[in-house]
């Protein structure tokens, strides 16, 4: 009885921050920058995770004091660990938190700017990039099916390109060109990773 009364009285599902719903974030002013910034701060987490699991499953770590998998070290790499969902998790959380400044916050917000549905472009196609190198398929989005590797970082191409063609900062468009060269690189696009590369050198 107790726990029913005390659960009446807290309300977990009540929104006391009005700022923390969809419909009164996207009305707020500068939501894009505003959402560009958490999005750079996600790409921040999501590279941590991933240079944190690189080196516990490589050689240059014995992962006997960690809470991490301790199959890393053989190394056995199982979808159904829970470090290896995380990471899958992570990488999504990336990718959505783009498409949602893509499809939400640009419509919303009549202040955004070009560079940063650019940004946005490119945070979606940095997550494609990290679900088709570390992962043999992963979904694109989450209404769609499991891709292959090689969908996923031909999808991430797309995504670069669509960067490039939107920015008008030559220091995002090296940036750009620079992952984009590593992308097609990964595919074995040896002249066109050397063409965007050799642009991004010059933009520098």
């Amino acid at each position: 009885l107790f726990i029913a009364s005390s659960c009446d009285l807290v309300d977990p599902t009540e929104v006391e921050n009005p700022n923390v719903t969809e419909e009164d974030f996207l009305k707020s002013p500068d939501a894009m920058l505003i959402w560009s910034r958490g999005v750079e701060r996600a790409l921040s987490s999501t590279v941590s995770e991933i240079i944190l699991d690189a080196i516990l499953i490589s050689d240059s770590y014995f992962n006997n004091r960690t809470q991490y998998s301790k199959v890393f070290d053989i190394p056995q790499v199982l979808s159904s660990d829970t470090d290896v969902s995380s990471l899958q998790s992570i990488i999504a959380t990336l990718r959505t938190q783009a498409e949602f400044g893509l499809e939400k916050v640009a419509a919303a917000d009549a202040e955004t700017t070009q560079d940063q549905i650019a940004e946005m472009h490119f945070y979606r196609g940095i997550a494609l990039l990290f679900s088709g190198e570390y992962f043999t398929g992963l979904p694109s989005s989450s209404e769609r099916v499991r891709q292959s590797s090689e969908e996923l970082i031909n999808e991430a191409i797309t995504e670069f390109k669509s960067a490039l063609s939107k920015t008008t900062n030559n220091t995002s468009k090296a940036e750009y060109n620079l992952i984009l060269g590593g992308a097609f690189q990964c595919m074995e696009y040896t002249d066109n990773a050397l063409c965007d590369t050799d642009q991004a050198i010059a933009l520098v």
